[in-house]
C-alpha cells in the first residue's frame, strides 16, 4: 500500500532555507560534492557553497522520475545519490560521517527542500512510498460541474486564470474520490507544474488551498445563465487506471458551454464527474450508463 511520506535529514545549521521544488516533468538536478554535500544544484538555482567538484546533472523528461535515493547525514548532509525510472543516476559525498543512512527505493520522489550555509546543512524529502504508475486506458471529454440557469459563473480572458479554474475543480474532484498515494502523487506533480504552484506538504487539499487564494486574488467577470439553459464545465482528459481504480488528467483547457436543457446531444458522450447532469437536463436519463466507476451517457439510447 502507499503512503506520502517527508522525511528530514542533517541538523539545525543554515541560515537560508530553499524549497519546497517540485520534482517534476523538467527538473535539473546536479550536486558539487567532496567528503559532503557542498551544494546541490536545481534546475540551474545553486544551494550551498562554492567547494566540492562537480559530480554532473540529471533532467527529468516526459514521465521520468525520481525512483530510489540514499542519503547519509549527521549535522550536515554527508552522501547523496538518486536514480532515475529511467536509469539514470548522480551521487555525490564518500558516504562516511553520518549517523543517520537511508535508502529509499521503489518511490516517487514529490518534493525537495532545505537549508544550507557554505555546504547543504538539512535536507527535506516528500515522497511516494510504495509507489506504482498509473497506465492510459483512454481518452474522453469530461463534466467537471454545472451552472443551473438563473445562477452565475465566473470567466476571465485570462489563460492562467482558466488554468487555476479547471484545476480547482479537477482537485476537487480528486480529494472526493480518496485515491491511493501513487495516484494523489502523480496528480499532484502534474497539476503543480501545470499551475505553477507548488505547496510545504504535498497534499491536494494544500494545493487547492493555494489555487483557491491565487483565484482570490484575480479579477473575474460574472455572467449568468438564462432561463431553460444550462451550463457545462467541460475538458478532455486522458483515463488513468492505477489498480482497479480509475482517475481522469485533463489534457485541454477548460470549456463552458451553455446550452439549452433539451439539448441532450450536448451531454452525449461525456464522462458526467458530478453524476447528475441528467437531473438538470432530463433527456439525458435515456442514455445514463456507467464506465470506468463514472457516470456516461451514451452517444445512442443504453
Amino acid at each position: 500500500m502507499s503512503s506520502i511520506k517527508t522525511l528530514d535529514f542533517g541538523g539545525k545549521g543554515g541560515s537560508h532555507e530553499f524549497g519546497p521544488i517540485l520534482a517534476g516533468p523538467g527538473l535539473k538536478l546536479g550536486l558539487h560534492a567532496g567528503n559532503r554535500i557542498d551544494q546541490i544544484v536545481l534546475n540551474d538555482k545553486q544551494y550551498g557553497g562554492d567547494g566540492g567538484h562537480s559530480q554532473g546533472a540529471i533532467t527529468l523528461t516526459g514521465d521520468e522520475y525520481i525512483s530510489a535515493l540514499t542519503v547519509h547525514a549527521g549535522d550536515e548532509i554527508d552522501h547523496l545519490s538518486f536514480q532515475t525510472s529511467e536509469g539514470h543516476t548522480i551521487a555525490g559525498g564518500d558516504g562516511g560521517g553520518g549517523h543517520t543512512r537511508v535508502q529509499l527505493e521503489n518511490i516517487r520522489l514529490l518534493s525537495i527542500s532545505g537549508r544550507h550555509g557554505d555546504r547543504v546543512d538539512n535536507l527535506s524529502l516528500t515522497y511516494v512510498e510504495g509507489y506504482s504508475k498509473s497506465n492510459c486506458v483512454g481518452t474522453g471529454k469530461f463534466l467537471l460541474g454545472i451552472i443551473p440557469q438563473g445562477h452565475t459563473y465566473s470567466t476571465s480572458t485570462s489563460s492562467t486564470v482558466r488554468r487555476l479554474r479547471l484545476y480547482k475543480e479537477v482537485t476537487q474532484h480528486m480529494i472526493g474520490q480518496k485515491y491511493s498515494a501513487s495516484v494523489q502523487g502523480e496528480y499532484y506533480v502534474q497539476a503543480s507544474a501545470s499551475t505553477e504552484l507548488t505547496v510545504s506538504d504535498s497534499t491536494l487539499k494544500e494545493l487547492q488551498s493555494e489555487i483557491e487564494t491565487t483565484i482570490s486574488n484575480t479579477t473575474e467577470e460574472s455572467q449568468q445563465i438564462d432561463g431553460g439553459k444550462v451550463g457545462l464545465h467541460v475538458v478532455d482528459g486522458q483515463i488513468m487506471k492505477n489498480g482497479d481504480a480509475y482517475w481522469m488528467y485533463p489534457t485541454g483547457d477548460l470549456q463552458t458551454l451553455v446550452v439549452p436543457v433539451s439539448e441532450t446531444a450536448a451531454g452525449r458522450g461525456l464522462y458526467d464527474m458530478t453524476g447528475v447532469l441528467d437531473v438538470q437536463m432530463t433527456g439525458l436519463q435515456r442514455f445514463r450508463t456507467s464506465q470506468y466507476g463514472w457516470t456516461y451517457y451514451t452517444p445512442r439510447k443504453a
